[in-house]
């Protein structure tokens, strides 16, 4: 289970990496530009959210209940109102039979999107 930081990484660990406005010296040395494009770093953020997502969900259908939680932690703390990661991550602790964590983070899901109805549905049953 611990393993997934070591392959995946936080997301933290991808604020370093070079993107395409980095520029690298003649000693392999990036060096940043001066301007920065905020489209883009939105656009690198929502990409994020949504690989950490996808990533919770698919750790959830292997079963697999510590890994989908930490890739939901990992998206969470890019956007922490995020409702399919709050969501997934009520769905990985019910997986792990920690079910007043998992009434804690459905109850989330329902403050952060009342109207939600996978949300609510998933309240009912608990």
């Amino acid at each position: 289970s611990s393993g997934i930081n070591a392959e995946y990484g936080d997301a933290e660990d991808f604020d370093d990496m070079p993107s395409d406005s980095d520029d690298e010296d003649k000693d392999g040395e990036v060096e940043k530009k001066e301007e920065k494009d905020p489209e883009h770093d939105k656009k690198s953020q929502q990409l994020l959210l949504a690989g950490f997502s996808n990533q919770a969900l698919c750790h959830l259908k292997l079963m697999d209940g510590i890994s989908a939680f930490k890739a939901c932690e990992n998206a969470l703390k890019l956007d922490p109102q995020n409702v399919k990661a709050l969501f997934r991550r009520g769905q990985s602790a019910e997986m792990s039979q920690e079910w007043e964590d998992a009434i804690g983070y459905f109850k989330a899901v329902l403050e952060v999107d009342p109207k939600k109805h996978s949300g609510c549905q998933q309240d009912q049953v608990l």
